[in-house]
C-alpha cells in the first residue's frame, strides 16, 4: 500500500463509515475524515494525495495509526 496515496491508505480500514446506502463512497465525507486525522496527527506531507512511500518512517507510522483511529475504536 505504500505506492498509494496517504488518503487512500487512511480510508482503507474505514470504508464502511464513508459508504452510503448505494454502496458508493461519499467522497466529501471521506475527504473530511481523512483531512481531520491528517491535520490532528500532523502528518508531514504536502497533501493527502502524496504517496505514502515518499514519507519518512515516522510519518508512515502516523498513517497506520490514523487508519486505526478512523475505525472509531472504543
Amino acid at each position: 500500500m505504500l505506492e498509494q496515496s496517504v488518503g487512500f491508505n487512511l480510508s482503507l480500514s474505514s470504508l464502511r463509515q464513508v459508504t452510503g446506502l448505494s454502496g458508493l463512497i461519499d467522497q466529501g465525507r471521506e475527504f473530511a475524515r481523512n483531512r481531520d486525522i491528517f491535520e490532528s496527527l500532523r502528518i508531514k506531507a504536502l497533501h493527502l494525495e502524496s504517496r505514502a512511500n515518499q514519507l519518512s518512517g515516522g510519518n508512515q507510522q502516523k498513517v497506520v495509526l490514523g487508519k486505526a483511529l478512523l475505525t472509531d475504536p472504543r
